[in-house]
């Protein structure tokens, strides 16, 4: 896969952008996105005459009604599994490595929320490729339990509704760019998750 092909890379997955180049979808995994994945396609037709010689490639151009079918399909309104939202305090930046198996154990899971579940990621259909559960923020809200004071680092997407649960899959995970200090008992916490998907010959968002 040519790297001519993959332009600048998006926001970072922490801040919620993902970027759909001519190859395919790019995820950023370094702080200047110059390291990270690359899932995509190349279309190749071979003459099955000739013992079957390839004849020709090339790389994949995502339209965006491809874009919206990628985000809706994965993790859209009817995902194949729902998706839960899991702030975290421990001084820590997400790697690769991260699962929900070991999520807990690495980054801290914040629990100290009235909610007895992890709130719901719930998005709508995009036409626009781009997701985010703006729209529904009073469902992913936290009322903090009673103490602190608290602080908050980071927050992750897993399909796992139980706080603290080692099962299912970590989808994402972020570090804040500053720390959420001095939280107390009855404080109120909205969280928001944006995901995008572009391809590079369109506008950078």
């Amino acid at each position: 896969m040519s790297n001519s092909i993959i332009n600048d890379a998006r926001r970072a997955l922490a801040r919620g952008v993902a970027k759909l180049t001519n190859s395919g979808l790019f995820v950023p995994t370094s702080k200047n996105g110059e390291q990270g994945i690359c899932i995509g396609g190349v279309f190749s037709v071979f003459d099955l005459d000739d013992q079957g010689r390839r004849m020709g490639e090339g790389h994949n151009r995502v339209v965006t009604t491809g874009l919206n079918h990628l985000l809706n399909v994965l993790v859209g309104k009817t995902p194949v599994a729902p998706l839960y939202l899991a702030p975290f305090i421990n001084d820590v930046q997400p790697q690769a490595n991260w699962t929900a198996a070991n999520f807990n154990s690495i980054a801290g899971e914040f629990i100290a929320y009235e909610a007895a579940q992890r709130p719901q990621w719930n998005v709508e259909t995009t036409t626009t490729a781009e997701l985010t559960n703006i729209a529904d923020i009073a469902n992913a809200t936290l009322v903090l339990s009673a103490g602190g004071p608290y602080t908050i680092r980071g927050c992750a997407l897993l399909s796992a509704v139980g706080k603290q649960s080692t099962t299912g899959v970590l989808f994402a995970a972020g570090r804040f760019d500053a720390d959420i200090t001095g939280l107390s008992g009855g404080g109120k916490l909205g969280l928001e998750y944006r995901l995008a998907a572009r391809d590079s010959a369109d506008p950078a968002p």
